[in-house]
């Protein structure tokens, strides 16, 4: 049984038509294929006197049935024509400005028919995106019939040849691109006036009311666009007496009066802006086209709202935000109250990554200018226990010589006692073979560094070897290699710090001030079982302290049970809303005795088993 769906584009077809130039459309349609319909003369001429008719179009019974038989007799006409995967496949296709029409032919014999309307978005393509879009959505949805058979495509604009072959396409067109790279065809340029099928079907009258542009050359073609918009914004026009940007602006457009010829206000042209003033509403052109002027900070704060703070705007970033709202409106400060708006957005604080460079600047510890004047301890763990109970070792290293003592312990021991060893209890084998060998740091070995020469190893006895004999003046000896080893010490630091500082910042903050706690590596982050949905920062918190030189002490809820002090690296400034549109409100407030976080949403709810409670992810 036929597929129904291959004439839907035409039992949809409105058989009430408004106009000469629907009629003439659906007339070109119809009669491309007037040699398949029986009868065509006869069923068409109500439609061709109707155009005919010299007086104004007058619809009547007649007409409509007239058009319901073409339809009904080109259906039959598709239906009962047979595919074969043997033939050759014409697909012509079209695109207006309201939708997209389509139609697949075989030897003259129409084998399918699809139009559909464009989105919102997709009223705003530029033609050549239109036309490709046609031929992805006509191919796709004959993809049973087209298989990888070649077939022709039939279209009317011919930038379509050359846009195939560029080398550098947006990311819309290449995901186009992609999907036309699974079809074996070729393109033929024909003229609109030879493509009056998917032309038709393109400009279907019940698709021409889709909204048109909100960016039209002049106001007066903008007329339904307004009208729509006053409809939710009826009350601004009296905010422009109170609005110290416009209030001068209105009252010159309306001394300046009506023109008699357009029975509209005159425009005024001040500082290479042109202002229209035009029923209620004041308007400038701007390169783009006519843009609404937003008058008042309360109406300012909406604007803002939906454009950045709403669910459907999905808070978006400065620069996206302004260009939405600059498509439809305009106020001197946009920019200015735009990028303070979005930068003190809590939302967007709260669960947006920080993509600065690392805060705090790299600073090497200083290197000691004397032995044992910093001293590293560690505690090798985990080895056999010995014949006095020993399965560890406390190490203690000179960070200038690497010299170490090694002292034996038990594993179990706690800090108190580690402070008690007894540094005379050494393991002298242990520390002669580490304190004799050539550290890669220093270029020497810590007895050298320390002592001025390296005493004689066990294999230079063993051998005859001659050993390195003392200096005769071991203090001085000992100065000039400690100022040699103090120079090899010092280079790593100083390249580490070159390189990790290239990508740092230097972040300072005062006690005062408030900032955004770094979480996503803290546990109170990770109960989400999706990390890029968790919030990455919590606050703002209080800072009431520094310590050091890259860490401050905040002020945390008494529920935080955590270490109050944080490096720079994880806390954000908590930004101030310098266009003072947001409003004072905090994130934070306090409930009853205790303080709490207000929830402004939830992300996810989790059902607990065992207790029978339902727990919920919020922000």
């Amino acid at each position: 049984m036929p597929d129904p769906r291959k004439v839907e584009a035409l039992k949809n077809y409105p058989e009430r038509l408004e106009n000469v130039k629907q009629v003439r459309g659906f007339l070109g349609l119809v009669g491309y294929y007037r040699q398949l319909i029986e009868g065509f003369n006869e069923k068409a001429k109500p439609l061709h006197d109707l155009l005919s008719e010299k007086t104004s179009l007058v619809w009547r019974p007649k007409h409509s049935r007239a058009v319901k038989e073409l339809k009904d007799a080109l259906i039959n006409v598709t239906m009962t024509s047979i595919f074969s995967p043997d033939l050759p496949l014409v697909l012509k296709t079209d695109a207006s400005k309201y939708a997209v029409g389509a139609v697949l032919e075989q030897e003259g014999y129409p084998i399918a028919f699809e139009s559909r309307k464009k989105s919102g978005r997709e009223v705003f393509y530029p033609a050549y995106e239109s036309e490709l879009m046609a031929i992805v959505y006509a191919l796709s949805k004959w993809k049973l019939f087209i298989g990888t058979e070649l077939v022709t495509i039939e279209r009317d604009h011919a930038t379509l040849s050359r846009m195939l072959t560029q080398k550098k396409v947006t990311t819309r067109l290449g995901y186009w691109l992609d999907k036309l790279a699974d079809f074996n065809f070729r393109g033929v340029y024909k003229p609109g006036k030879q493509n009056i099928v998917a032309d038709a079907l393109s400009r279907r009258p019940d698709y021409m009311e889709v909204i048109s542009s909100l960016t039209e050359s002049r106001p007066e073609r903008n007329r339904r666009n307004k009208e729509r918009v006053r409809s939710k914004l009826v009350e601004w026009g009296k905010g422009y007496e109170s609005c110290d940007d416009f209030r001068e602006i209105v009252k010159t457009c309306k001394t300046l009066g009506i023109d008699e010829g357009t029975g509209k206000f005159i425009p005024l042209i001040q500082e290479e802006k042109e202002f229209h003033w035009d029923d209620g509403l004041l308007w400038v052109k701007m390169r783009e086209g006519w843009k609404m002027c937003v008058p008042t900070r309360e109406i300012r704060r909406e604007v803002l709202q939906g454009f950045h703070d709403d669910a459907l705007a999905g808070h978006p970033g400065i620069e996206k935000t302004i260009l939405d709202i600059e498509r439809i409106f305009w106020w001197p400060a946009l920019k200015t109250d735009v990028e303070g708006y979005v930068r003190s957005c809590p939302a967007c604080a709260l669960a947006k990554a920080s993509f600065s460079k690392y805060g705090g600047l790299l600073h090497p510890l200083p290197t000691p200018k004397y032995p044992w004047e910093v001293i590293n301890t560690d505690l090798i763990m985990g080895l056999p226990k010995g014949k006095d109970g020993f399965d560890a070792i406390v190490t203690f290293v000179c960070q200038l010589t690497k010299m170490a003592h090694l002292v034996p312990e038990q594993q179990s021991i706690n800090a108190s006692e580690l402070g008690e060893v007894l540094w005379v209890e050494v393991l002298p084998m242990l520390e002669f073979a580490y304190n004799s060998t050539v550290r890669s740091s220093t270029k020497v070995s810590p007895f050298e560094m320390l002592y001025g020469f390296t005493p004689e190893k066990p294999v230079c006895r063993k051998y005859g070897l001659p050993m390195q004999a003392p200096a005769a003046n071991l203090p001085l000896q000992a100065e000039v290699v400690l100022r040699r080893a103090r120079r090899e010490l010092d280079k790593p630091k100083l390249n580490q710090q070159r390189f990790a500082n290239a990508h740092r910042r230097d972040v300072e903050f005062k006690v005062g001030d408030k900032v955004w706690l770094k979480v996503s590596h803290l546990p109170m982050a990770t109960s989400s079982s999706s990390r890029s949905l968790s919030l990455r920062y919590r606050g703002p918190f209080k800072i009431i302290g520094r310590v050091g030189k890259r860490a401050y002490k905040l002020k945390l809820l008494p529920s935080m049970l955590m270490h109050p002090v944080f490096h720079v690296s994880l806390l954000k400034p908590w930004m101030k809303d310098t266009s003072s549109l947001r409003g004072s409100s905090s994130p934070q407030v306090a409930i009853g005795d205790k303080n709490e976080n207000e929830v402004q949403g939830i992300f996810k709810h989790q059902d607990d088993p065992s207790t029978g409670r339902r727990w919920f992810k919020v922000f």
